[in-house]
């Protein structure tokens, strides 16, 4: 009773801290509505691409304070809407915009950019709770270095985003802020672990966000959400007090990275961290100066549509199948290319990710209540031994899931000795995918691949209390943390519930194979009539450190694909 009364207490400050200071910003914004045809013009200004609005700020042809203002409220309406903040500090946020507007010269790329981010990265003078109670009313003292960083650039810091339980969910609800949805639907969930960013970027409230990628984590909201996200190569942004409850993992570590409106505003973002030698703050980053290369203008594509252990929802393969069509029609070269080993590495993944995050979360949360996800998360540490044993040969020999069965096995705590088998098998897995990729792509020439483009996930945005006999499957995000690879998402389509209806008794597989456990799972949660006008997209993908060709590279896909849906539309 007394935690439960702890619990409720510091909840209740926190959401009343959250609602004061947003009551504050509307105050502050309405008692200095300034001039309305400014505002207009500013509300246009934003409508601009990210690297367009960069360069009227340098020049003072608008004020980093109008912009500021314009966003704030764009970001209060996004609060109502989707309930995407844990934090609004736009009185300090307004000071720092007045002084970068005194100044006589830029401050660096993002001079007078308002930045929003995510709840688990440290902001100086600001909690970082990771939705979990024991994180309130503890302000930190200094940023995180990426923090110091967009500031040194000249950005502005101005709200931090909502995030799931402990961050360790595809869904962003934890019961300190409840749940984030997106602007398109607010029966759907902006999915995790930066959803509040996806969701504040979609609905208009930011222009640029930082969030952080151990299994998806950037790449799923930005699907489920619509916008564009970039996850780079491990050491090339710092990572430094991005926090998860499992801080210091290494079998999968942690990235920092952004998301934006276009893909210009990644590339602005990348530019503008790295350009200030990160490494010299931060030892783990990799001193690797930022390049300017151009596109190749015929691109030698490498795909991959399905990935044998889990059924892709008919608006995923559309968004994938559009995205194909465009860059056929657009000359580039596409050569099919087929993952190895799918199921090596899944259960390497999978078990890098979450081999002890039962504990850990047990530790986190402290006697916080524990939301769905998070419940499902615990149970796989506290199957008994005969348990396991019968779900695995249920799994095996009832619903013919091999794959499943021998994924359930293997999820389990590790020993030393355990975890070093781990880490030699992932290592060997790395090669061989690249040997592979190098066997099945690479021309007769000696041409290779400039880019692999996928399916961003197998699934839409689905519904806030989704829920699911088998675990969430993040296999087509978590392949490219496990080899430690650049890899963004990118916008391609709405669902549409007559295009994207699924067939009774007729799988997604589409190739005449039944339908067994796992998407009949899939199928209860997905709901074409609920979901129309959801966003689906695609996941491009490039070598270590190759970050500044993949996001040339996005550029070029994504300028194909708009093309090619406006030539569509202007022909019907």
């Amino acid at each position: 009773m007394f935690f439960d009364s702890k619990f409720n207490g510091l909840v209740e400050r926190k959401r009343q801290e959250l609602q004061s200071s947003i009551e504050s910003a509307s105050h502050t914004l309405d008692a200095e509505c300034g001039d309305v045809q400014s505002a207009e013009t500013v509300t246009k200004l934003l409508n601009l691409p990210l690297e367009e609005l960069a360069k009227h700020l340098a020049s003072k042809r608008c004020s980093a304070e109008q912009v500021l203002r314009v966003l704030g409220r764009n970001a209060i309406q996004a609060q109502e809407k989707c309930n995407c903040l844990t934090d609004l500090f736009l009185d300090e946020a307004l000071v720092r915009a007045k002084e970068l507007d005194a100044m006589e010269q830029p401050l660096g790329l993002l001079h007078g950019i308002p930045v929003s981010i995510k709840d688990n990265i440290d902001v100086r003078g600001r909690d970082t709770t990771m939705g979990i109670a024991s994180g309130i009313g503890k302000p930190l003292a200094k940023d995180a270095p990426v923090v110091q960083l967009l500031r040194n650039a000249g950005a502005i810091i101005y709200a931090k985003t909502n995030v799931p339980q402990a961050v360790m969910a595809p869904y962003t609800v934890n019961p300190v802020f409840g749940a984030t949805s997106t602007p398109h639907n607010p029966k759907l969930n902006a999915g995790g672990s930066s959803g509040g960013e996806g969701a504040l970027i979609a609905a208009g409230g930011s222009l640029l966000g930082v969030g952080n990628d151990i299994a998806g984590s950037l790449r799923m909201p930005a699907h489920f959400n619509g916008v564009y996200s970039f996850k780079p190569t491990n050491d090339r942004i710092p990572a430094s007090d991005n926090h998860i409850p499992c801080d210091g993992i290494e079998l999968l570590r942690i990235t920092c990275g952004p998301m934006a409106r276009d893909v210009g505003g990644l590339d602005l973002f990348m530019r503008a961290i790295i350009d200030q030698k990160p490494w010299k703050m931060d030892p783990h980053c990799v001193p690797l100066p930022w390049k300017t290369v151009e596109t190749p203008k015929r691109m030698r594509i490498a795909y991959y549509i399905d990935l044998d252990n889990v059924p892709l929802s008919p608006v995923c393969r559309r968004a994938m199948m559009e995205a194909l069509e465009a860059l056929r029609a657009a000359g580039h070269e596409l050569v099919e290319f087929r993952v190895p080993a799918v199921e090596e590495m899944v259960q390497l993944a999978y078990t890098s990710l979450a081999h002890n995050a039962p504990s850990q979360l047990e530790r986190a949360l402290a006697g916080d209540p524990a939301t769905a996800s998070t419940k499902q998360l615990q149970s796989y540490g506290k199957i008994g031994f005969l348990q396991r044993r019968l779900i695995v040969w249920l799994l095996r020999n009832h619903h013919k899931e091999p794959a499943l069965a021998r994924l359930v096995s293997v999820l389990t705590a590790k020993t030393h000795n355990e975890l070093n088998d781990i880490v030699i098998r992932r290592n060997a897995y790395r090669h061989h995918f690249f040997a592979e990729l190098d066997r099945q792509t690479t021309s007769v020439n000696g041409r290779h691949m400039d880019v692999i483009v996928s399916p961003a996930l197998h699934i839409p945005a689905v519904e806030h209390n989704a829920s699911s006999n088998i675990p969430f499957d993040i296999s087509y995000t978590i392949l490219c943390n496990l080899l430690e690879i650049p890899a963004g998402h990118i916008p391609v389509l709405e669902l549409d519930r007559t295009l994207d209806a699924q067939q009774d008794g007729v799988s997604w597989h589409g190739d005449g194979r039944g339908i067994r456990l796992v998407e009949q799972e899939l199928r209860k949660l997905y709901k074409p009539e609920l979901m129309h006008g959801t966003p689906a997209g695609i996941q491009v993908a490039g070598r270590r450190f190759e970050d500044e060709h993949v996001l040339a590279c996005m550029r070029a896909i994504d300028a194909c694909i708009r093309e090619h849906r406006e030539s569509s539309s202007r022909s019907m």
